[in-house]
């Protein structure tokens, strides 16, 4: 069954929703009471595990923790990692913070720093402040599935799964992969921040990741991080989401080209800050790559085609490639978009496909900064790939070329040009 609790966490209120398993033990037929053990409150997060990996001036920290308590969160528990050489000298530190850990929770930190010309460490101190307790009954946290190592030639990468329990969309989830060796060693890791994970829903996410040595296990740790928190409670209102239309995408030697179309389909109301996300998987269900943007503003009505690429693992088949989209937040408005784009030609190369045209704005203001998508097609109209870049400016009631690098797999039938603004403030 779902339950829902309400906690307080630091100034934060969330709600939080999470399975719970209801298991009933019999009574023991004696009539002697069993002694009660005194419950501990307030423990600190205790540290389980360090190591490190160093790949000549990159190096890579993660550490494990542990919540004691089985009734407490435990928030804002800083820490401090510390570099030794081999003279026991300190020659680099890193601080950050545990944001929270659920009752009983364990949570893997992984972090990254740079090092100066011919230094070499040889080991880490982790210590943690005591952090902020908050009383909460156990909750379901995020679970990953069995993550996937792909070594690379100027970074290797963790790809996986992300599962949430939530009732609700949680954004910026913070995740950390920590690699170990045949030993058990912890031998390096990454971290990222997951754009978003649908409620009670999943999401791909691909982390960097510096090691010692091609890892023989890496496990993943998804948390909710500070702004989870902030955003959780954070009203959606009745505004219609942004509708997906269509997608689509081609693959030229490891890059993979893609588009998809969305609508805002709220008459009144324009839609801010929405965010995207596209996973590519193999046909056993392997995540090989996930990337991630925002989309700054779509106007009442607006129609936008989005484009980039992503990269693909040396000589690994795409499957199939997920686009999700993340409804921001509804502003009241009745504008329309200022921009329009002409002239647009697509420039066939060999190693540097591109489209060209002219993008024309009639507002009374010069308008800068602006994301411009180059999207291409088929001869039966499917979206075929494409790519993004930023115009520096657009003359009031002027125009402004632009090009736009493309990753199509074959000469398109036919381009287009989406430029987008970026907030509503463009427009006062």
């Amino acid at each position: 069954m779902f339950v829902s609790h309400r906690a307080t966490l630091g100034r934060t209120a969330i709600s939080i929703a999470f399975v719970a398993t209801l298991v009933v033990t019999p009574a023991s037929h004696t009539n002697a009471a069993a002694p009660a053990m005194p419950q501990l409150k307030d423990e600190a997060l205790v540290v389980e595990d360090s190591g490190f990996g160093q790949d000549k001036k990159r190096l890579s920290f993660g550490f494990v923790v542990r919540n004691p308590n089985d009734d407490q969160a435990v928030t804002r528990t800083e820490y401090q990692v510390a570099f030794y050489d081999a003279d026991d000298t300190i020659v680099e530190t890193e601080t950050g913070y545990v944001d929270i850990a659920l009752p009983g929770q364990t949570v893997g930190v992984a972090g990254n720093t740079y090092l100066d010309d011919g230094v070499e460490v040889k080991r880490i101190e982790v210590q943690l402040s005591e952090g902020d307790f908050e009383d909460l009954d156990p909750v379901a946290s995020f679970e990953a599935d069995p993550a996937t190592y792909w070594p690379g030639d100027f970074t290797d990468k963790v790809t996986t799964v992300v599962k949430s329990p939530y009732s609700k969309l949680v954004e910026d989830v913070r995740v950390s992969a920590i690699a170990y060796d045949d030993a058990g060693k912890i031998i390096g890791g990454g971290y990222t921040f997951l754009g978003f994970v649908p409620a009670e829903g999943e999401a791909a996410v691909s982390v960097s990741v510096t090691a010692l040595d091609t890892p023989s296990k890496v496990d993943v740790y998804a948390v909710l991080s500070a702004l989870s928190l902030m955003y959780m409670d954070k009203a959606e209102g009745d505004n219609k989401p942004i509708e997906l239309l269509a997608q689509g995408n081609s693959t030229k030697g490891n890059k993979i080209g893609y588009a998809f179309s969305v609508s805002n389909p709220n008459t009144d109301k324009a839609i801010e800050n929405s965010r995207y996300q596209v996973a590519a998987y193999d046909e056993d269900g392997r995540v090989l790559e996930a990337g991630s943007g925002y989309i700054g503003l779509m106007l009442p009505g607006e129609k936008l085609s989005v484009a980039d690429t992503i990269y693909l693992p040396d000589d690994i088949a795409i499957k199939s490639l997920v686009v999700q989209v993340k409804t921001g937040t509804a502003e009241n408005s009745k504008a329309a978009s200022p921009l329009s784009a002409s002239k647009v030609t697509f420039k066939d190369d060999r190693y540097s496909p591109k489209v060209t045209g002219v993008i024309k704005s009639t507002h009374k203001k010069k308008l800068e900064n602006l994301p411009v998508y180059a999207v291409a097609y088929d001869a039966k109209g499917n979206l075929i790939g494409g790519g993004y870049t930023y115009l520096n400016f657009v003359p009031a009631n002027g125009q402004a070329p632009i090009e736009v690098y493309v990753t199509v797999a074959a000469k398109p039938a036919k381009v287009e040009l989406f430029a987008a603004l970026s907030s509503l403030d463009q427009l006062k």
